[in-house]
């Protein structure tokens, strides 16, 4: 195998790796804020209780990958097939996959971040290369998900992936918004778009109708419906099937990202004017209220009727919508 062990990748597709990440970050951001000027407590027992946290972190995340750098090295590659998969709003989401190795019939389940879950748009029934530990077979991953493979350098022959019904003809699916994973931005993600174009050719004709209706950034394929709202082409690959959907992106206005540095700040500074216990919290907590009041009304239908703000929701919709006619045509032209 060529390629180097990603990872990165794997912290990005792997929610054990990247919530055990999180614990070992987490405890020092929470040790940060405690420690605003006016809170009283023992530095000293705080620090320990901190990094015993972000050590167990550290093993968690270290055993993980451990586990998953054994099976890409070392793993061997047979044909699985999706058997079911459960999305979750917050937290991994659920894949359960089903395999045979040496005679033997394995059912194996992998914990995907949710943003990765929905890019792939999974459906019960798809052909998947699975890679798994010949000595302990239930110790297995999707391959194309957690690594990233030579293709001339497999452990089997890939072999002929058929169209399922749903992929005969271009489907539309709800959107999905997803809790964001960004900071000050909601992302809405398409089901999987089923195509007889190529990827090339679906980017083409995807970019060409934002040409004409919107802003284009063609190095990235994305399309710029308002200045904070943007549309980008996911890919991703199962067997030597390429899966094409659509992120919607919108970002918050730089207001709230310079209002809540002012609010950080000003919990430090209050206490030079005022004493008293955790008088730094109060204040940074006093000023997020109005922010989180005023973020419910911009996103409310009040809000949007009396203010005449853009309905991000429908936008979204419509615009989902339009580009799969788009493709439509481009497909019977």
């Amino acid at each position: 195998m060529t390629k180097e062990f990603d990872y990165y990748r794997i912290l990005k597709v792997d929610y054990a790796a990247y919530f055990s990440l999180w614990i070992m970050i987490l405890p020092w951001l929470f040790y940060l804020l405690i420690f605003l000027p006016g809170a009283k407590l023992s530095v000293t027992y705080w620090t320990i209780a901190m990094m015993v946290i972000s050590l167990i972190g550290l093993i968690l995340l270290v055993r993980r990958m451990r586990f998953l750098k054994h099976l890409y090295v070392q793993g061997v590659d047979s044909i699985g097939r999706i058997d079911s998969t459960r999305g979750q709003e917050r937290g991994g989401s659920l894949v359960l996959f089903t395999y045979d190795y040496q005679g033997e019939n394995c059912l194996e389940m992998n914990n995907l971040r949710t943003s990765l879950f929905y890019r792939y748009g999974f459906l019960e029934g798809d052909e998947i290369a699975v890679r798994l530990n010949p000595n302990k077979p239930h110790d297995a991953v999707m391959r194309d998900v957690f690594f990233s493979i030579d293709e001339d350098r497999t452990s089997f022959i890939v072999p002929k992936v058929y169209k399922s019904m749903a992929q005969r003809k271009l489907i539309d699916r709800d959107l999905q918004l997803l809790p964001s994973e960004v900071v000050f931005a909601d992302v809405w993600t398409s089901g999987r778009v089923d195509t007889d174009f190529s990827l090339s050719q679906f980017a083409d004709a995807t970019v060409e109708f934002g040409r004409n209706k919107y802003r284009v950034n063609t190095k990235r394929n994305r399309i710029f419906i308002r200045n904070n709202l943007t549309v980008n082409i996911n890919t991703a690959k199962l067997l030597n099937k390429h899966i094409i959907t659509l992120e919607f992106r919108r970002y918050y206005n730089r207001f709230y990202v310079v209002y809540f540095i002012f609010s950080a700040m000003m919990g430090f500074v209050i206490t030079d004017y005022i004493s008293g216990y955790g008088i730094g919290h109060l204040t940074l907590l006093f000023l997020l209220f109005p922010l989180v009041i005023l973020q419910g009304f911009y996103k409310s239908e009040i809000g949007i009727k009396t203010f005449k703000l853009p309905d991000y929701p429908r936008e979204v919709q419509n615009a989902y919508f339009e580009i799969l006619d788009a493709v439509r045509e481009k497909e019977i032209a």
